[in-house]
């Protein structure tokens, strides 16, 4: 059938599939991968558009788990407006989840509400995440509302959870050249630069 109704073999692999087949294949029993295919196909066919319809469909599956896989997928991708739909419907259920709360706050910031992404950002934090990727998506989006020195106060906090947070030493070099501070900046992004060396983001800091 697949053969016929998407020209593939089985086993086969559809143009630029790569990226998304994970989202199929992740629980690759047979009755998940029929079932998800034409997500997939979908999403692929029709980019962000035809996944944002989509989103909606994974919450028709019988297993909930397939919706949560799903989820994870979108996210790991950064197709921030399906991951707003898809951690909505998530957490109409299950309203105290304090992960999805997080994904959903850090969608809402890069998608252009970072109002709203620290609020939910706040509310994953009160429920009882504190990790150092919810201190590091609350210095984004403070960094997107203009307010530095807080974001610079949550990007210690992710640094003082895992020292090794590469993400974390770069807002506050971004921080610190905001105020200009060039010589603090820079600091702190050679620290950076020494926990990946092979990163280009600090090589063309470094170099200019």
């Amino acid at each position: 059938a697949y053969r016929e109704n998407f020209g593939i073999e089985p086993g086969g692999q559809l143009r630029h599939a790569t990226p998304y087949q994970r989202i199929v294949w992740g629980a690759d029993d047979a009755d998940t991968i029929r079932r998800n295919f034409d997500v997939m196909v979908r999403f692929i066919d029709d980019g962000e558009a035809g996944l944002k319809s989509n989103a909606e469909r994974a919450f028709l599956l019988p297993e909930p788990e397939s919706a949560i896989v799903f989820a994870d997928r979108v996210f790991a991708l950064r197709q921030w407006g399906p991951s707003k739909t898809i951690y909505r419907h998530l957490l109409a259920s299950e309203p105290e989840n304090a992960e999805w709360t997080y994904r959903l706050g850090v969608a809402e910031t890069w998608s252009g509400n970072p109002a709203r992404g620290l609020e939910l950002l706040q509310t994953a934090l009160d429920i009882g995440l504190a990790s150092a990727p919810l201190y590091l998506a609350r210095c984004e989006a403070l960094l997107f509302l203009g307010r530095a020195d807080q974001a610079a106060a949550n990007a210690r906090f992710a640094l003082e959870m895992d020292p090794g947070n590469f993400d974390a030493a770069m807002r506050l070099g971004v921080v610190f050249e905001t105020h200009g501070c060039f010589a603090e900046a820079s600091r702190w992004v050679k620290h950076a630069a020494s926990l990946r060396p092979d990163s280009s983001e600090t090589r063309r800091y470094l170099e200019s």
